[in-house]
């Protein structure tokens, strides 16, 4: 926190400065007193106190030291308050209670962070291999700026380096240690890693020397009210570029008079007319500089009738004038277009351009221009030139071209570094530090792939070829932030006798942990899996268990899978089982080993850098977006940071983003980082970072491949024995070890002497797991007067008990800001009405029902909906529900109205899912469940009950009769033998072909009266699956069906034969007429209740 930031920053100063401002403000005091004698003070308004308020803490920002953390952590009283804080007394005329002090100070304090500045030295590696010798070249001063509201602190200058610990400190004179031991010297990891990065070069060595600190407070920057000047830099937009003024500071006034007298117009017009009219609107007739605003400028353009839009650099219109709507504009003037950047006026005469911003702009009440911002060009996009960089950034390129031809180039941005440049001459610079690699893989064809894109590609392949389909498992948030993704082994555990260790490492290890998995096949969960207590007994999935052993849980308490505790069980280990997450299914854990074969053959010098990546790739819980831009103004670039971290997630370098990122499912980032130019002025990357959290993810294949790597350094240090000295996750540091074979094979060791003479020996800080919450539904019982609740809700009965009806009699219902949906189309015809439409989930989401993805575009339509009502909820597969909650998180504010029959058939391979019981539909419907006791359909809740209990039903419900018109069963191939026998022989005979058709055919005999169910869904023909339609004509190879003709070859694909339909696609509708249910004792209980609670009446049904 902020606060503990000012708690370490105290020094012995603050006392003489605590006493000197004491004394100032006495002689305050004392003037104020004196005035209140002369003059009877009137009272202060709230604008007034904010005035005088914010005029002190100007003067104290810089004072706010430990007081104020005693001042507000603890209750005190007012004068305390106010000397701690060095606020005057005077501000006892402003404020009556503590509560307003406090409250002021802390509001200071939030609208503000913590600006860091790290500054140090990358050197190159230069190794020697015949003197054996190391040097450091090229030092290069680098620097990182941290904002942030936690406490940093950098102990004590040291290096960071990968390779001869002990050459590099003899040449440096500091303790030199890898970045996990930087730990050790100063407090965030991601500080280190950001830090390191800002080196060019692959083989280098980091010096952090100094970390600076200072406050920033919060502050907006109208762009409209920015007085405009001239400057000497260049647009990335060309189109902006033509047009130059003088450079004697009267931007404004001279770009206006040329814009002014285009097409002739305007021809007595002078500059100095346009500056006596700018001082006079600008209401500054005094004023000696040239500089007008926007806003002046805009009032400008309108009395001269002139259309104007004005843009910030990103081309997002932020002004306008206000007589688009007008006809008595002048016709032959052209709209004037601006860019508004770096307190300059840069103005676009290109015609084609301004045509496209005009066109772009005439949408009605749009505030901002609707484009994305320009650094967001398309990664497939053919530049024509490239030039790439083996390097993590290019900054140092841009301060170079900039400094060639003040040109603000268009950029990409990662982490707060260049990563691109794109000239406007259509060049491409970038940085790849995989280039060496890529270009060995791809040769001449290299155009700054790298090894993520090659690996996903290969996999792709693989799959494609070998029709395999890995699935993805979905997490709710709670379950994703508890879980978690496995991290390395990492930890110093002794200290050494002598600084000279031997070090073994196992060869290409994840590659080998992904070709041979000896933890069993993957699992795989669904949004319905939940954490719950401990059951007993072992089940796939991942269990939380609590341990005190060290030597092979070698990460303590924690989440692990049951292959991995089942190996430890092997192994002699104990362990306290203590929560459970049951996965809801698996696939097999050999998969991937062709794939490994094929890539390693492949590309046999660079696979492990593929597959590592891809690896990576699996682990993803989070999707990050990044886009930036040049910024040469800092009040912009600060208020630029601010706008971008107004969603309250924290700043770049906190180390709990992920799991905020997750809750909230979006957040945002902003990182702004300084470019000191040769010339003295400073340039700003201004980056904005979007994240989003993938729930559904291939998170436990990571796990496991991380457990097999457990697994495999267990195992290594069972084989060496000795004393451990450190672990860097797949390489162990001993002492006293015994000898074992080395190689250079998958899994293989490799031996090297190192030096370790600096350990950090942690204890291992056990987990603990917060117990999940019990699900405890509100439940509203039906009565005559029965209040329904404002927020969601679900209704839940049996079949009959009147659910879709009083979800119809809801005022939500009919209204415009409803939408209504189910997971069948059947379903979907008992919510319609009139019309009043009722969507498919599948088609009103654009999920895809084998990957499970939705539209985005149609998600970000929901922004103006204020209720989804959502019938037969029971029957909502997994997939589905993963989208609705991910709904629920981005649009808190919808009010959901669901109803379904939970003892009613479940999604099919999900029949053990009870929604009922899962914390992700709890949280959907608000946990208040509305219960419906009064069966209004029939008489049959004695039978219902009887199914329930398994019991028999009345004697004449078991007498046979012939297959009826309506008859329903449990598998195809009952369904196939009872329409054959229903079919009419006499009629239009069509042959079933499997490999032409679907699976679920047979050859069929067609006649009018034939009942027959679409399969498929086509909305140009209006047909849905799952629906019954008439026929209206047949004729030879041509069906008239819904007013629209089939071919023989296309009705078999797209109907079947009905007189006898499966459970499935009964549900949702009632029958009132005579039909039979085959296959009885073949149904589970809810199977035999979804199929009887269709009848109007129990007389209706026969059982056979």
């Amino acid at each position: 926190m902020i606060l503990l930031y000012i708690i370490e920053k105290i020094d012995l100063k603050i006392n003489n400065l605590y006493k000197i401002e004491k004394s100032k403000m006495m002689k305050i005091k004392i003037s104020t007193n004196i005035n209140k004698k002369m003059v009877k003070p009137k009272p202060l308004t709230l604008d007034e106190k904010k005035e005088i308020v914010s005029s002190e803490l100007e003067v104290i920002k810089s004072k706010l030291k430990n007081q104020t953390y005693q001042a507000f952590k603890r209750k005190i009283d007012k004068s305390k308050a106010r000397g701690l804080t060095l606020l005057s007394k005077n501000f006892k005329t402003i404020f009556d209670t503590d509560t307003d002090i406090k409250k002021l100070t802390l509001k200071t304090l939030k609208d503000s962070v913590i600006q860091y500045t790290l500054v140090g030295t990358s050197y190159e590696i230069k190794i020697d291999p015949i003197l054996n010798t190391i040097t450091l070249k090229n030092g290069e001063s680098i620097k990182l700026i941290i904002p942030s509201k936690k406490n940093i602190v950098l102990k004590r200058e040291f290096a960071v380096a990968d390779g001869d610990f002990s050459k590099i400190r003899q040449l440096l004179s500091m303790p030199v240690v890898d970045e996990i031991g930087a730990f050790k010297y100063i407090n965030n990891k991601q500080v280190i890693n950001a830090f390191v990065t800002q080196g060019a070069g692959s083989k280098k060595v980091t010096v952090f020397r100094e970390l600076n600190s200072k406050i920033i407070f919060y502050k907006k920057t109208d762009l409209a009210k920015i007085k405009l000047y001239n400057t000497i830099d260049n647009l990335p937009y060309k189109e902006f570029n033509g047009f130059r003024d003088t450079g004697s500071l009267k931007c404004v006034p001279e770009t206006i008079l040329h814009h002014l007298k285009v097409s002739g117009r305007n021809k007595k017009l002078t500059e100095d007319d346009l500056i006596n009219d700018l001082k006079y609107l600008q209401n500054e007739r005094l004023q000696t500089d040239l500089g007008f605003t926007t806003e002046t400028i805009v009032k400008l353009l309108e009395k001269y009738n002139c259309r104007a839009r004005f843009l910030d650099i990103n081309l997002q219109q932020f002004l306008a004038t206000d007589n688009f709507a007008e006809k008595d504009y002048d016709k032959h003037l052209k709209t004037f277009i601006g860019i508004v950047y770096g307190k300059h006026l840069y103005y676009c005469d290109d015609a084609k351009f301004v045509k496209s911003i005009s066109e772009k702009c005439k949408k009605e009440h749009t505030e901002y221009f609707d484009t994305n911002k320009y650094e967001k060009t398309n990664d497939k996009k053919e530049y024509s030139s490239y030039e790439i960089h083996e390097a993590d950034n290019i900054n140092d390129v841009y301060i170079n071209n900039y400094m060639k031809d003040n040109t603000i180039n268009k950029v990409k941005t990662l982490n707060g570094v260049i990563t691109n440049i794109i000239t406007q001459d259509n060049t491409l610079i970038s940085s790849n530090p995989e280039k060496s690699i890529m270009k060995e893989i791809l040769g001449d064809n290299f155009k700054n792939e790298n090894t993520t894109m090659l690996g996903r590609e290969e996999l792709e392949l693989f799959l494609k070829e070998n029709e395999i389909v890995i699935p993805k498992s979905s997490f709710s948030p709670e379950v994703l932030i508890k879980i978690g993704k496995h991290g390395n082994i990492v930890g110093d555990y002794n200290e050494p006798s002598s600084c000279n260790v031997t070090g073994y490492d196992i060869n290409k290890c994840r590659t080998a942990c992904l070709r041979n998995n000896v933890l069993g096949d993957y699992e795989i969960f669904g949004i319905e899996c939940d954490i719950k207590p401990y059951t007993g007994g072992m089940k796939p999935g991942y269990y939380f268990i609590e341990t005190t052993d060290i030597e092979f849980f070698m990460k303590g308490n924690g989440w692990y899978s049951m292959d991995y505790l089942l190996y430890a069980e092997k192994e002699g280990y104990t362990f306290k089982p203590i929560y459970e997450l049951n996965a809801s299914g698996s696939f097999a854990g050999d998969l991937f080993k062709d794939f490994v074969d094929e890539v390693v053959k492949k590309y046999t010098t660079t696979f492990k850098h593929i597959i590592n990546k891809l690896i990576g790739q699996f682990g993803k819980t989070i999707s990050k977006s990044s886009s930036g831009y040049i910024e040469t103004d800092k009040d912009m670039a600060i208020n630029a940071f601010w706008d971008y971290n107004k969603n309250g997630i924290g700043f770049s370098t906190d180390e709990d983003i992920p799991n905020k990122v997750v809750k909230k499912l979006k957040g945002s980032l902003c990182n702004i980082q300084h470019l000191d130019l040769p010339n003295g002025k400073t340039h700003y990357i201004v980056e904005q970072t979007k994240q989003k959290a993938l729930y559904d993810n291939h998170l436990p294949i990571y796990n496991k491949v991380l457990e097999n790597e457990f697994i495999r350094v267990y195992e290594l240090k069972k084989k060496l024995g000795g004393k451990v000295i450190r672990i860097r996750t797949d390489c162990v540091y001993v002492e006293n070890n015994n000898l074992i074979n080395t190689g250079v094979g998958l899994g293989e060791y490799k031996k090297e002497e190192t030096e370790i003479c600096d350990v950090n020996i942690n204890d291992i800080k056990n987990k603990t797991c917060e117990e999940p919450k019990k699900l405890t539904w509100k439940v509203i019982d039906e009565t005559t007067d029965m209040i329904m609740p404002n927020g969601s809700y679900l209704i839940t009965g049996l079949a009959g008990y009147g659910k879709t009806y009083l979800a119809k009699q809801q005022k939500e219902y009919t209204e415009d800001t409803t939408i209504r949906l189910a997971f069948t189309n059947v379903s979907c015809e008992n919510l319609k009405q009139d019309d009043i439409v009722c969507n498919t989930l599948n088609s009103y989401f654009g999920i895809d029902i084998t990957t499970g993805k939705c539209s985005e575009k149609k998600i970000n339509n929901l922004k103006n909906i204020k209720c989804i009502m959502i019938t037969e909820a029971f029957m909502i597969p997994s997939y589905i529900m993963s989208v609705l909650i991910k709904i629920k998180i981005t649009y808190p504010n919808i009010k959901w109205i669901i109803e379904g029959d939970p003892e009613q058939t479940r999604p099919v391979g999900q029949e053990n899912v009870n929604w009922l019981e899962t914390k992700c539909f709890y949280d959907i419907c608000n946990g208040t469940l509305i219960k419906l006791n009064k069966n209004k359909r029939n008489n049959e809740c004695v039978n219902y009950n009887k199914i329930f209990k398994n019991e028999k039903l009345p004697e004449f419900n078991y007498d046979v009769r012939q297959p009826q018109n309506i008859n329903i069963c449990r598998s195809n191939e009952t369904r196939c033998n009872i329409n054959e026998l229903k079919m009419n022989k006499t009629g239009y005979y069509i042959e079933y072909n499997s490999e032409k058709h679907h699976d679920k055919g047979q050859n069929v005999y067609l006649t009018l009266d034939t009942p027959i169910m679409c399969i498929v869904n086509n909305k140009k023909t209006e047909i849905y699956n799952g629906k019954m339609y008439p026929i209206n004509s047949i004729k030879e190879n041509k069906i008239v069906i819904n007013d629209i003709e089939y071919t023989d070859e296309t009705f078999m694909k797209n109907f079947v034969v009905a007189y006898c339909v499966t459970n499935m696609k009964v549900q949702g509708i009632t029958i009132r007429e005579p039909y039979n249910i085959y296959e009885w004792n073949k149904m589970s209980i809810r199977e035999k209740y979804t199929a009887y609670s269709r009848c109007g009446e129990g007389s209706l049904v026969r059982i056979i």
